[in-house]
């Protein structure tokens, strides 16, 4: 280090000033570099949107949705053919001489070995899915790209026995088929510990911001925050999932009561395998379609999800407060905020759902989900 103290004052302040007009030159340019960074991700989003914003590109998804629909329906032509061939091999071997009779399925005698009965096709549906998806029912003026289902109640409903008595609403589970091991699915991984949490958060913060107390409320935190929420929706939804995630881990009459109505198990999520986070879409029809037509969106799960993530609002003015304090100073839900969330009529899809998957939304009132954000 080379000794100043021989220098003037003179020259002592010439040299801090060139230090300084240097500190500042070193600034200036660390602040262009990041203003021209951040104007080269502008400029890439603007060429984004100029071409995939266009007619030509609305044209060519509306090819794209033709040309699936074509694809489904010569599937379905298919189908049908194997049906039929299958069906014919069937009564072919009921007409043939050596063919099986009710003799065979008769109880085994002690000395007697138990042989298999033969391979049987078992439907476990009342509906031929077959005729199901020839019916036609009211749908959405969009350009559908698979035929629409049939209406919710009728399908996959099982049939009581003489002496079978329905189980109560609180008990039935949906039916959910995670994979354990996947990233996205930590809630597996802590059973006990949901378990143990309370019945809801003790405050909104928990969901806001985590918690290092509350292991079911962390884990909500966590799933929402990978994805791009406001706060409004990242409450609500928290709310939502805390409270239904509680009661499929720990049922019981209570916490079934805590779940707003558009939120309980419609017959294909009790019936029909499916992921966990198909549970969480806020109307019953979206559900019970991903469900039937999982394996159409299989491969684009996250681009699915994290796109209905950003276009699922909370009807609440911008920039209004979700929070108050209570009596005793703490934060707490807004009550205004919490009687909208949960109602079904406090909730909407922007626009770019119809556009983009417009076959979730069959047998949906587009008009009363549909939400401009302002």
């Amino acid at each position: 280090m080379s000794d100043h103290s021989q220098l003037t004052s003179v020259e002592k302040k010439r040299l801090r000033d060139r230090r300084a007009q240097q500190n500042s030159r070193s600034k200036k340019l660390h602040h262009i570099s990041q203003l021209e960074e951040r104007i080269a991700r502008l400029e890439e989003q603007v060429a984004y949107c100029r071409q995939h914003h266009t007619d030509e590109g609305f044209y060519q998804r509306t090819e794209e949705m033709k040309s699936l629909r074509r694809h489904n329906e010569s599937l379905l032509a298919q189908q049908r053919q194997l049906k039929s061939l299958v069906q014919s091999w069937d009564l072919d071997l009921l007409d043939s001489p050596t063919a099986p009779t009710r003799a065979f399925y008769r109880p085994v005698g002690d000395n007697e070995v138990a042989r298999p009965p033969p391979p049987t096709a078992v439907s476990f549906s009342p509906i031929d899915p077959l005729e199901a998806s020839r019916r036609t029912l009211p749908i959405p003026p969009i350009p559908p790209i698979l035929p629409p289902l049939p209406p919710l109640g009728v399908t996959m409903t099982p049939t009581p026995g003489p002496t079978d008595s329905p189980s109560p609403l609180w008990k039935r589970i949906p039916l959910n088929n995670d994979d354990p091991s996947a990233p996205y699915m930590s809630f597996l991984a802590y059973p006990e510990q949901i378990r143990a949490s309370p019945d809801s958060p003790a405050s909104p913060l928990d969901l806001l911001y985590g918690s290092k107390t509350n292991v079911l409320a962390d884990l909500v935190y966590r799933t929402t925050k990978r994805r791009p929420l406001r706060d409004p929706e990242r409450l609500a939804c928290g709310w939502l999932a805390y409270h239904l995630f509680k009661w499929i881990f720990s049922p019981s009459p209570s916490r079934f009561a805590r779940l707003p109505t558009f939120m309980l198990s419609v017959s294909d999520q009790i019936n029909i395998p499916h992921l966990s986070s198909i549970d969480l879409m806020i109307w019953p029809e979206i559900r019970s379609n991903l469900i039937r037509r999982w394996h159409i969106y299989e491969g684009q799960r996250d681009d699915l999800f994290g796109f209905l993530s950003c276009c699922i609002k909370v009807r609440w003015p911008w920039g209004e407060s979700i929070l108050e304090r209570d009596d005793q100073d703490q934060l707490r839900i807004r009550r205004s905020f919490y009687e909208t969330f949960m109602t079904i009529e406090g909730w909407g899809l922007t626009p770019d759902v119809i556009r983009s998957y417009p076959s979730i939304l069959t047998g949906v009132d587009l008009p009363s989900i549909v939400y401009e954000v302002l």
